[in-house]
């Protein structure tokens, strides 16, 4: 039973699912969440949407049929790695169409005192430094540092390395997408990540399974040879996405 208070021009998000329903994502252990932050557009002006799912720690966006739409979402978390792995799946072409056009990751730190006092923003080109828009949260102004990456859907965000003084600990990381262009749809999944960009397991002999689909995915060795299955030392692991990232066995 609900038994908290909606205040006045509230919202009450309430999602329903079957025990039996298919999982797209594995389920992922991370850091702690805190709470999450939401914000939208007047809705009667915009189709797009932002969700996260906390049990994969998966955040789906998507402009829908809103060509300029704003996709937002924020997820406070404390214990995070220091380094957070990026795994993302797009359909529908982003496209630069004004200032505010932007597809981006951001990381906000928090002090000892309980405020936010630095950001890094990641993106992989469609950024313009000169954009109005602020996240309502966070800083709550433009970011500190701003970090170009070759790919946003296979990517890891070294979370230490960039953390300011008298850092507590807590980050809020926020997902953006706005005028990008009509159906883009944008999928990302954050697990725990290495700052060699190496993932390492345990044993030889295993399945690699693919973060997005949890499907059996491709594994190959450094001269290119495809392998039954994950072997000891550094094996290429592509995804059904078509990304590929490294693994290292011990």
């Amino acid at each position: 039973m609900l038994e908290d208070v909606v205040r006045s021009k509230g919202v009450c998000f309430i999602r329903i699912i079957s025990d039996n329903a298919p999982v797209l994502y594995p389920k992922v252990t991370l850091g702690t969440i805190v709470r999450t932050h939401q914000w939208f557009p007047k809705r009667t002006n915009t189709a797009s949407y932002a969700l996260f799912d906390p049990k994969t720690w998966t955040v789906r966006l998507s402009s829908n049929k809103d060509a300029a739409g704003l996709a937002l979402i924020g997820v406070e978390a404390v214990k995070m790695p220091d380094v957070l792995k990026v795994e993302g799946l797009r359909s529908g072409k982003v496209a630069r169409r004004a200032t505010n056009s932007t597809l981006n990751i951001r990381v906000d730190y928090q002090n000892n005192e309980g405020e936010y006092v630095h950001s890094v923003l990641y993106h992989e080109g469609v950024y313009t430094k000169g954009r109005s828009f602020v996240l309502p949260w966070g800083t709550k102004r433009a970011p500190d540092e701003i970090v170009e990456v070759e790919n946003l859907n296979d990517c890891n965000l070294d979370v230490a390395a960039h953390q300011p003084e008298e850092f507590n600990g807590r980050v809020l990381i926020s997902f953006e997408l706005q005028n990008v262009g009509v159906g883009v749809k944008q999928n990302f999944q954050l697990t725990k990540g290495t700052s060699t960009g190496v993932d390492e397991m345990p044993e030889s002999g295993e399945w690699s399974v693919d973060n997005l689909s949890g499907r059996p995915a491709t594994v190959y060795n450094l001269s290119g040879q495809r392998l039954p299955h994950l072997v000891k030392g550094i094996n290429i692991v592509r995804n059904h996405n078509g990304s590929a990232h490294k693994v290292y066995i011990k």
